[in-house]
């Protein structure tokens, strides 16, 4: 087997997992979803309750706000979904 023969078949192969790995990136079936929990005046608001609620299935995710405020749900699956912002000892 020639060294140019070789070199082929690498090539083939290196593009074959390229153009499979490109199109199993464009197959996400989750997302994200994120924010910052804030007052009336701005203010960020740590260690609120979240809670994503899929209004379809009615399974629900919890998180809590962080000392910035922030919150995230990864793997959210693609659905129609409710969020609620709890503080204790506040209104919803």
């Amino acid at each position: 087997m020639s060294w140019n023969s070789i070199m082929r078949k690498l090539m083939i192969a290196v593009t074959a997992l390229t153009l499979g790995s490109m199109a199993a990136i464009g197959q996400h079936t989750t997302a994200t979803v994120n924010g910052t929990v804030t007052d009336s005046s701005g203010s960020v608001v740590p260690g609120a309750s979240v809670v994503l609620t899929n209004v379809d299935t009615r399974v629900a995710a919890r998180a809590a706000s962080n000392g910035s405020g922030y919150f995230a749900f990864v793997d959210v699956t693609p659905g129609r979904y409710a969020m609620t912002v709890t503080m204790r000892g506040s209104r919803k």
